[in-house]
């Protein structure tokens, strides 16, 4: 490996950027005193890593390595130094075959590290030349006061000589991070024995209170099966006897209906027949006495004709024909008379026949839609009635709930239903109440703190603790009414918002309570601002910069500092809230019950006149059927009467052929007159015939009617209270379906159709009732039990559990970090009793050499210990016995400190290295040995020299000059020598 550069900008005195390529042979670097050359060699041990300020000669921050300005200059805000070297025999442990470390400095004291222009840790770089020989701590950068540092140090600070030149300070570094880790792992085995200790003085008596929890909750699961299966075979037979009767009840409903139609039918009927009988006796008595007065008239009208044919009888030559003539005259008159009449009366009676059945058919249109608006608004009251019923007990349910503490944490629960347990007052949020409109809001504020339990002072809460604590119950928070402080939003703030329309209220102003508690339900409430809405509390929220939690009226929260928590969670909503929102579902539902029953009474106001529609359309059908018999009577009795005019016509032109002569015009208008009345009265009594026909057939019926009437009463009656009884049963039925059906979903979150899946009864009925009663006899006998115990001894095993492991673990980890160190230890031990035995006799050859005689060599003070062992120098020149280095002159210590570097590099070759004036104190001649010594190692090694002596620069292949033209400023120039 070779140096190739070394690049500085910004470092101490070298604010241009300066690069000094370092070519073969010896690199020296000269300049006067106060130049700034010796900061080139700090600027290659700070980029190395060195971290002490004082090494690098700064003050007392690493910042202080910047440039700071001169008269001329402004200061910089960054230093960096870069060593660019070639790698091509991969000496460094790294595949790049040309590798730059550069180190950056920023004016905040903040240090960064490249390899290759990428970042890295300044680790990498330590790891990456530690083994190098070439590391900050080496002895490839040596200065003049290090020179002296070799000799005058103590014996053991001149074992790091040996373990340099050992190589083994990697080694040394692994095993101190070897032992901080055995320490390290000693601490946490230390810990985890205290911890298994204490955890195992816990671990029997909650193994304990876990197999009784676990027994109770095994027969309690099979308690809740066994009962879920029960239900859901109630709930299939419920809803089978619940089919059947509604079958029946259907049925029933469905004849009375039958009988109600029927009965109404019957009775339009009777009534109506009674009303056509009426009118048919009146009009019978009516065409009855208009028929005695036609007779009268028919008789004196019969009586004058027979005086005028009486006294015409002599004119008439023959009175047979004539009285024939007459006669056939009379019936032709009467016939034409009477065929007139029935064909009006037949034209009047089918357009009556048409307008009745249009009539009928508009009658029935209008029955069947009231009908149906009646059955469509008695379903809607009958669903409504349910539903008011089902919420009716849900809120009793509730009711229940919030006078119970069944809805609480256990722990909270046992401490309230403790009367053993003095100055226990009540959860918070049993101890306040509020309007409708705000509980959501109330709940929100509160959240888990209304099952907080409020307490006389701390004692009382401190006997509660104890309670939980020593039967394992769980954990409970108290508010002590001595010590609890109320809070308040502060004035300034409420200054603020007041008058803001979306303000409502502090929320402690919106709740009632005990004047005992105000200092609790104010510590919790106090200091909640209330607002109408989310947009509204995001808005006061940034006014009062989120000093104080916000609520709305409809459960959103604005926290302090912010958060915002909204949305819905039925199961997290209040007891008081759900309450609220069943009554106003109730309320809206009487509402509509109200409306419902208002059309229903309006359709009882309408049921005369629909009884009234019905009558009409049952005599408007009969009345149709009877103008439809009358219409084919008054049919035949036409055709009959044409005939009979058509057979008289005949006979009265044979009569005229006998007899042609003229009858008298008196005669004939007594004719015309006596048979219109004749028709008259013929017509007359068929229509007396058919109303006397009419009257026996209503007579009849009438009679028929009453008699089915009390037939169907009877059955009517037995049928309504057979209704009644079913309906009863019905409604006890539901009650119970709700009720199973209620407790599957409130108790054990199932519905029916889940529940009649998966849970299968594995006995009789009778069996199953008999286990669900032995089971809970068990379940009693064990007393209070913590169900909690499970899951904390499954958490504190398993934990003491993973510590035994992790025991077991430690304990391998410190045998085989022990066995790491040994290793370390006997590579260390090898190495250094190899490396102490050649660098001692390498070190007498040098110094025997530079001193052309004389005796130099190692010691150590303790040679079975070598590990620990303290190094010390022996050094006699020639013709000189000194027992202490100490006694050495200036020179003869430089000279000594030189052969042992020298002796180092002979046995352990370095890339570089860095000399710093270290021949200061020799003369020209020891001079002249050095720079010789140094070209003979200047084969293996790179050397860069800085000094100030001519006689050493000679030996110098290259040579770099640093001047300080400018005052502060360094400068970097090519020297050459004359």
């Amino acid at each position: 490996m070779k140096l190739l550069r070394i690049d500085i900008h910004g470092f101490k005195s070298f604010a241009d950027k300066v690069t000094i390529d370092i070519k073969d042979g010896i690199t020296g670097i000269v300049g006067p005193n106060g130049s700034g050359k010796s900061n080139i060699v700090d600027a290659v041990k700070w980029v190395l890593g060195e971290q002490s300020v004082k090494a690098l000669r700064g003050g007392g921050v690493m910042s202080d390595v910047i440039f700071s300005g001169s008269k001329s200059r402004k200061p910089l805000t960054r230093a960096w130094v870069s060593l660019t070297f070639d790698n091509t025999n991969q000496y460094l442990k790294t595949d790049l075959r040309e590798v730059e470390i550069k180190r950056v400095v920023y004016k905040s004291g903040e240090n960064e590290y490249y390899l290759n222009n990428e970042i890295v840790r300044l680790k990498d770089i330590t790891n990456l030349f530690i083994d190098s020989g070439s590391s900050v701590n080496s002895l490839s950068i040596i200065s003049q006061g290090k020179i002296g540092e070799i000799i005058n140090s103590r014996p053991e600070e001149k074992r790091s000589i040996l373990e340099e030149a050992a190589g083994v300070l990697k080694y040394k570094k692994r095993k101190q991070e070897t032992l901080r880790k055995l320490d390290k792992t000693n601490d946490n085995l230390s810990k985890i024995n205290l911890i298994i200790d204490e955890l195992t003085l816990s671990l029997e008596p909650l193994k304990k209170q876990a197999e009784v929890a676990s027994k109770y909750l095994d027969l309690k699961k099979d308690l809740e099966s066994t009962e879920i299966a029960l239900i859901a075979h109630d709930i299939k037979e419920l809803n089978e006897k619940h089919h059947q009767l509604k079958e029946k009840a259907d049925t029933l409903d469905d004849q009375i209906l039958t009988i109600d139609n029927s009965n109404i039918e019957s009775n339009t009927k009777q009534e109506s027949l009674k009303l056509k009988l009426l009118k048919i006796e009146e009009s019978l008595q009516a065409k009855t006495s208009e028929l005695y007065t036609l007779n009268n008239e028919l008789s004196n009208l019969d009586a004058e004709r027979k005086v005028m044919l009486e006294r015409k009888k002599f004119e008439v030559e023959d009175s047979l024909l004539e009285e024939n003539l007459i006669n056939l005259k009379e019936k032709e008159l009467s016939l034409k008379n009477k065929i007139k009449l029935m064909k009006e009366e037949l034209i009047s009676k089918e357009k009556e026949l048409n307008d009745q059945q249009t009539k009928n058919e508009d009658l029935i249109k209008e029955l069947k839609n009231v009908n149906t608006k009646r059955n469509l608004l008695l379903n809607e009251l009958t669903n409504l009635t349910k539903e008011e019923s089902s919420l009716k007990n849900k809120i009793d349910i509730i009711n229940d709930n919030i006078e119970s503490n069944s809805r609480l944490p256990f722990a909270v629960r046992k401490v309230l239903d403790n009367d053993r347990l003095k100055g226990i007052h009540n959860c918070l949020g049993k101890l306040i109440e509020t309007e409708e409109k705000y509980s959501t809001t109330i709940d929100v504020s509160l959240g888990f703190l209304a099952n907080v339990i409020v307490v006389d002072n701390e004692n009382s809460a401190r006997d509660a603790i104890s309670y939980l604590k020593n039967n394992s119950l769980g954990r409970a928070t108290f508010f002590p009414l001595n010590v609890i402080k109320p809070r308040a939003v502060d004035p300034n703030t409420l200054n603020k918002i007041k008058d803001d329309s979306s303000f409502i209220s502090k929320a402690s102003d919106l709740v009632k309570y005990n004047p005992i508690y105000r200092n609790v339900v104010l510590n919790q409430l106090g200091n909640i601002i209330v607002v109408d809405n989310l947009n509204n509390a995001n808005r006061i929220g940034r006014l009062i910069n989120y000093a104080y939690k916000i609520v709305t009226l409809d459960g959103e929260l604005l926290a302090a500092g912010g958060a915002i928590t909204g949305g819905t969670s039925k199961s997290n909503m209040g007891l008081n809230t759900q309450k609220f929102e069943l009554e106003n579902s109730i309320k809206l539902l009487k509402e509509k019950v109200k409306e419902v029953k208002l059309k229903e009474e309006e359709i009882n106001d309408n049921n005369y006149n629909l009884k009234i529609l019905e009558n009409k359309v049952f005599d408007s059908v009969n009345n149709l059927n009877q103008l439809k018999e009358t219409t084919l009577r008054r049919k035949s009795a036409l055709n009959s009467t044409e005939n009979e005019l058509e057979s008289i016509i005949n006979e009265k032109k044979g009569t005229k052929g006998i007899l042609n002569k003229n009858i008298d015009l008196e005669v004939d208008k007594l004719l015309k007159k006596y048979y219109e009345k004749k028709s008259k009265k013929e017509n007359l009594e068929l229509k007396i015939a058919d109303e006397n026909g009419i009257k026996n057939d209503l007579q009849s019926e009438i009679s028929e009617i009453e008699n089915n009437n009390k037939s169907v009463s009877a059955n009517y009656n037995r049928l309504v209270k057979e209704l009644n009884e079913i309906k009863i049963e019905l409604s006890k039925t539901e009650i119970k379906l709700d009720n199973h059906l209620q407790r599957l979903n409130e108790e054990y979150s199932l519905t029916y159709e889940k529940a009649s899946r998966d849970y299968i009864l594995n006995e009789d009925i009778k069996e199953a009732r008999t286990k669900v009663n032995s089971l809970k006899r068990e379940i009693k006998m064990l007393g209070d039990v913590n169900t909690g115990s499970i899951p904390e001894y499954e958490r504190i095993n398993t934990r003491y559990t993973f510590l035994l492991d992790q025991k077991e673990d430690l304990n391998k980890s410190i045998n085989d970090i022990l066995n790491v160190i040994d290793e370390l230890d006997i590579t260390m031990e090898d190495r250094l009793k190899t490396t102490f035995k050649e660098l001692n006799e390498e070190f007498g050859k040098v110094f025997n050499m530079l001193f052309k005689g004389g005796t130099g060599k190692l010691i150590l003070e303790e040679p079975d210990d070598i590990l620990n062992t303290g190094l010390d120098i022996i050094a006699e020149p020639p013709g000189k016995d000194i027992k202490n280095t100490r006694l050495l002159s200036g020179g003869e210590s430089t000279l000594t400190a030189i052969a042992l570097l020298f002796a180092i590099l002979n046995i352990r070759t370095v890339p570089f290295c860095v000399l710093d004036e270290i021949e200061a104190a020799l003369d020209e001649a020891n001079v002249d040995m050095f720079g010789n010594y140094l070209k003979k190692l200047n084969a293996e090694t790179q050397f860069i020299i800085v000094t100030h002596k001519k006689r050493t620069m000679e030996y110098t292949d290259n040579l770099y000059g640093v001047t300080m033209q400018e005052s502060g400023v360094s400068k970097l120039v090519s020297v050459k020598l004359d």
